[in-house]
């Protein structure tokens, strides 16, 4: 399933206004995508250091995911406006000071709290996070157009970092400082970036040329993306299923401690961002679709693993199999959504990132209306089916492309 080849972009001289701009957007984008992963990944963390996993109402576990995805879907219209009325720096501001808020609210509302307090406050967080990634994309933009997978690599090192961040430091809190130092601690972070975007100032030179909206719809509406955002949707949906709910399900399924669990949700999301660390230079030596197509076998064999094992060590090689097979796909999918288009624009692929992430977010919730009938086992159900079909998908791409080559 060889790559299509990816449109040439310009070279510019060293000192061209767009080149000079690029290490600004780069510390600033990646700064978002370490705070966008952090907050994206806090309902996953908290749920065992809430104590939920002493309960078996799944149902309700999942609707702390319905809320979050909510807030991620609202906030895609409101990035717009942002963006067009007050600029970028306020666009990215307004997302870290968001977080921040909700996670005040969160530190001091842990249950028996009213739940309607964690339902908002994590909504918020989702918008938060769908706030940052809108404006990472803006910033991004010129450094994708050179470097498509490789770009989407490094983006998904600091996400993955930024969830890897989170699940250490609550881990760390269980039975020794507390649970509320580290969301406190998120908190500031949060605050001192959105201060810190709001300080700087944004060369207009790092943003791309506006393309029409109805350019974009009418791209979206094509067979290739349509199947490229449905891979997206049904990885993005097995990654966080396992994300979301993977310490619960070692703790009731195995019987390890909530600390243990959170641990190995930690060397889950260490081995996705090594992944992507050590694909990097694979990336000039391979065909990036046999990539693609190993590492999508390599993440479904981990889930099968992971679904049968009854042993710590055996859900370890399982963490670790399913993290590194999960690692590549997203940026070579990217890559070859700017290899099925001739121009790249960031809302057009915050669009379809947002696609994907309501499957990332969307799984959890439906992992807890399935759970709430057959057990915690219906993690790994969701888990590897969601494998299957991206499995699947890649095969009709390929055909499609074979049918309708560039």
């Amino acid at each position: 399933m060889p790559p299509n080849p990816l449109p040439s972009a310009p070279v510019e001289p060293p000192g061209s206004p767009s080149v000079m701009a690029q290490p600004v957007a780069s510390r600033r984008a990646l700064a978002g995508l370490f705070l966008s992963g952090l907050f994206l990944a806090f309902p996953g963390v908290i749920l065992v250091a809430w104590d939920y996993h002493r309960s078996s109402d799944y149902a309700a576990m999942g609707l702390y995911f319905l809320f979050m995805n909510l807030g991620v879907l609202a906030a895609v219209q409101s990035a717009r406006l942002i963006l067009k009325r007050r600029g970028i720096k306020t666009l990215l501001a307004s997302g870290c000071l968001l977080a921040a808020a909700c996670l005040v609210v969160l530190a001091f509302t842990p249950p028996p709290a009213p739940v309607a307090w964690r339902w908002a406050a994590l909504f918020g967080m989702g918008a938060a996070a769908g706030l940052l990634n809108a404006g990472v994309f803006q910033l991004l933009a010129v450094a994708y157009e050179r470097a498509p997978a490789a770009t989407m690599n490094l983006a998904g090192i600091l996400f993955g970092g930024g969830c890897l961040a989170g699940c250490l430091l609550v881990g760390a809190g269980i039975g020794t400082y507390g649970l509320w130092l580290p969301v406190v601690l998120f908190a500031l972070v949060s605050a001192i970036y959105g201060l810190w975007y709001l300080r700087r100032p944004f060369p207009a030179a790092i943003l791309p040329e506006k393309v029409p909206t109805a350019r974009a719809v009418e791209a979206f509406r094509s067979p290739a993306a349509i199947l490229l955002a449905l891979l997206l949707f049904f990885q993005f949906g097995s990654e966080w299923a396992i994300a979301a709910w993977l310490p619960l399900f070692l703790v009731q399924r195995l019987g390890v401690s909530p600390g243990a669990g959170l641990w190995l949700l930690s060397l889950y999301w260490l081995a996705i961002v090594l992944g992507r660390i050590l694909i990097q230079p694979l990336l000039q030596r391979f065909r990036h679709g046999r990539l693609l197509l190993f590492s999508v076998l390599a993440a479904l064999l981990g889930c099968m693993i992971l679904a049968s094992t009854n042993n710590l060590p055996g859900a370890g090689v399982a963490v670790v199999a399913t993290g590194l097979g999960f690692a590549a796909v997203y940026p070579l999918v990217v890559e070859r959504v700017g290899a099925r288009f001739s121009y790249y624009h960031p809302v057009y692929f915050n669009g379809i990132f947002s696609v994907a992430f309501t499957g990332g977010l969307l799984a959890p919730w439906l992992v807890g209306m399935l759970a709430s009938v057959m057990g915690i086992g219906a993690v790994m159900l969701v888990a590897v089916a969601g494998t299957l079909a991206v499995f699947v998908l890649l095969i009709l791409i390929w055909v499609e492309s074979k049918l309708n080559p560039l």
